[in-house]
């Protein structure tokens, strides 16, 4: 008789903050205790179940005042999520958020746990009632076919927060039943009786008087209730991003399109260090975009729309050209550039591939794949001939986000993969999480019991960099070591020592 899988004792996800899409590791049903985690693939759904104790998940990340430099911004949250029966599963909720144009949240990357105990009340609770109020009421519209509308304020002066004069002055004006408070960075008013058709004129009026009492210039958004959201958490992003303005008015798509065809789109590189001497040995090579004064920006939320699009390749094929241009240029570079299994199954792309690397082993040999762990197992099975090529000619292949899927390294193995990179929540969370520094520690010696190279992502403090060499990890790449960026040159890496640890 077979066994049941046993439950996972956590689970990871994707969280697609513009499309309002999460996506779960396999086995997320049984962890969470439902029969089904397909009506949990949208985050309002999802939110729906969970409790206002502790801290909730949108105040974390949707309305967090972190600046996203390009390696994300840390998150961490406690609720109760709510069963079919009833019952709570108090959870710890951890990750990073990336930000998208705008430069607020566009996309997360987390891990859940079951919580130990149910969080105490503490300072969170009045954002959490802020929360709680504003789903209730604006469940209580829908269901009875009422109309209001959602005001969103905050100052006009650069990094400035909706504070307690704002909310002093939203006071003042607001009547009986409608509901307010501060959400991150923002002032929100639900005003029940307001009617579509007088929505515009309203904000308008009330973001004057805030200005008038506050003595500052003042944003302000509108959302129309029921009809451009039905639930807390969508009106609230869609305030958001009417508050930020956007800048630029192409969607996505158009801009990634747009970067690809003109110079804006350029090649980032982040250094990833030897355990133990920190010296850089190879770098990762990372789309970024440079439109304004040079500033580079994260294209986190472009290449998410060119996958959906079916158009990866495009931008493989753009930064594999860029990559060996780079290492043509300069002999001691060695660089890793992801490539998605949809590129790799592509005839253009590997043609490309295979007229640049095939007869240039001196390229060749210092070029990294790495292919994300969520890709579908039955296609890496479809394209292993054209790994084995890639290796042939001299490249190497990795695995990247590893432990964000359900993929054994004992398949890897099989599979003719050189390397791994720990995905960055669990090296994030071996801080101050003993499961995690276990299961990374059982990672790094079966890697090597396999004969495959490790990098952990994501190392942010000395700490963390510390149990991870003491763990025997053979690279680190994070914020410790130095943000991606555009350079002619490279520093220069002793060839003996790289020899020495990418073999």
């Amino acid at each position: 008789m077979r066994k049941a899988a046993p439950t996972p004792t956590k689970i990871s996800y994707r969280w697609d903050l513009v499309e309002d899409r999460l996506s779960w590791e396999p086995g997320a049903a049984g962890f969470l205790g439902i029969p089904s985690i397909t009506p949990l693939r949208r985050a309002d759904a999802y939110t729906r179940r969970l409790t206002a104790d502790g801290t909730p998940l949108a105040q974390a990340i949707l309305f967090s005042n972190g600046t996203d430099d390009g390696f994300g911004v840390p998150y961490r949250a406690i609720y109760g999520f709510t069963r079919p029966d009833g019952t709570l599963l108090w959870l710890e909720d951890t990750g990073r958020w990336f930000a998208g144009r705008n430069g607020r949240p566009a996309r997360a990357q987390g891990i859940l746990r079951k919580a130990v105990e149910a969080p105490s009340q503490q300072a969170t609770r009045h954002d959490a009632d802020v929360m709680t109020a504003l789903t209730r009421d604006i469940d209580r519209l829908r269901q009875h076919g009422q109309a209001a509308a959602l005001f969103a304020f905050a100052p006009v002066e650069p990094n400035a927060e909706a504070g307690a004069d704002e909310l002093r002055a939203l006071r003042s004006v607001a009547r009986m039943g409608d509901t307010m408070g501060l959400v991150g960075h923002m002032a929100i008013l639900l005003a029940r009786s307001c009617p579509p058709d007088r929505a515009a004129e309203a904000g308008e009026r009330i973001a004057a008087h805030l200005a008038r009492e506050t003595g500052q210039s003042m944003r302000h958004a509108t959302v129309k209730l029921p009809h451009e959201a039905s639930h807390a958490l969508v009106a609230l992003q869609k305030a958001e991003r009417r508050l930020m303005g956007p800048r630029d008015e192409r969607d996505p798509l158009s801009r990634a399109l747009h970067a690809l065809n003109t110079r804006t789109l350029v090649m980032a590189r982040q250094p990833i260090v030897a355990a133990g001497t920190r010296a850089p040995i190879f770098f990762e090579a990372l789309a970024r975009l440079n439109e304004r004064h040079n500033a580079l920006e994260s294209m986190e939320d472009l290449i998410a729309a060119l996958d959906a699009h079916g158009s990866i390749t495009l931008l493989d094929h753009r930064m594999l050209s860029l990559a060996i241009d780079a290492l043509d240029a300069e002999p001691t570079l060695h660089l890793s550039i992801n490539v998605a299994p949809r590129s790799l199954a592509n005839a253009d792309w590997f043609r490309y591939a295979e007229v640049r690397l095939s007869r240039r082993p001196d390229l060749a040999r210092r070029i990294i794949f790495e292919i994300t762990e969520q890709a579908d197992l039955a296609v890496l099975t479809h394209v292993r001939a054209r790994l084995l090529a890639l290796r042939q000619w001299g490249a190497k292949i990795a695995i990247d986000d590893f432990g964000m899927g359900r993929t054994s390294l004992r398949h890897l193995a099989a599979s003719h993969i050189d390397m791994i990179k720990i995905a960055g929540p669990f090296v994030q969370n071996c801080g101050h999480a003993i499961e995690d520094r276990r299961f990374v520690g059982a990672m790094i010696d079966l890697a090597h019991q396999l004969d495959m190279t490790i990098v952990a992502e994501w190392v942010e403090d000395e700490a963390v960099a510390r149990f991870l060499e003491e763990r025997g990890v053979d690279f680190m790449q994070g914020r410790l070591f130095g943000a991606p960026v555009v350079a002619k040159t490279q520093t220069r890496v002793r060839a003996t020592e790289r020899r020495s640890r990418l073999g």
